[in-house]
């Protein structure tokens, strides 16, 4: 099949086609980043939710260990009392 389009316009027909081409891959590219970005982003949000909870549990299980503790410190200072009061006289 010839074609009957003038040489110019062939030219110019082949320019655009290879600027579409070329238009679609740098837009690709960029959503592409662009999807990659905000997926980094989300990542990066969630490491710091859990961060922050991590802190949160560690100083909510921190500080219940030391009543933990002080409540066995507690029984044993009142088993120590009974046992003192049950000696024979």
């Amino acid at each position: 099949m010839v074609c009957c389009l003038p040489s110019w316009l062939r030219c110019c027909w082949l320019w655009s086609v290879a600027s579409l081409v070329v238009l679609w891959a740098y837009i690709s590219v960029a959503m592409t980043t662009h999807m990659q970005q905000g997926t980094l982003d989300v990542l990066k949000e969630k490491m710091r939710h859990t961060k922050e909870d991590e802190e949160k549990y560690k100083d909510e299980y921190e500080k219940f260990h030391k009543r933990l503790q002080v409540e066995g410190m507690h029984q044993e200072e009142a088993e120590s009392e009974v046992a003192v009061l049950n000696l024979p006289v």
